[in-house]
């Protein structure tokens, strides 16, 4: 999953609405695809809390993205490039 920041978002969208006269979609994502576990790991972690038991129900299969071809296409970057780094701000 990628957890991009709705500023990131914005930003590529706006650049894409200015840049991108294709009807292909672009895909607008962070860096570092994560896994919910990660995610849940690190939010308890900031949080002071212990980190999640695994288990639990098997989730969505894996969708792999990447923003290589938006970054390259509209000369554009997402500020948080991960999920850590929006979420300790």
């Amino acid at each position: 999953m990628s957890l991009v920041h709705i500023a990131d978002m914005a930003e590529a969208t706006a650049v894409a609405i200015g840049r991108w006269p294709s009807r292909q979609a672009l895909i607008i994502a962070d860096d570092e695809p994560a896994r919910w576990r990660d995610v849940f790991a690190f939010v308890a972690a900031i949080a002071g809390a212990a980190p999640p038991q695994p288990g639990g129900r098997l989730g969505l299969p894996s969708y792999r993205v990447s923003n290589r071809r938006t970054c390259e296409t509209l000369s554009w970057a997402p500020i948080y490039a991960n999920y850590r780094i929006g979420l300790a701000r």
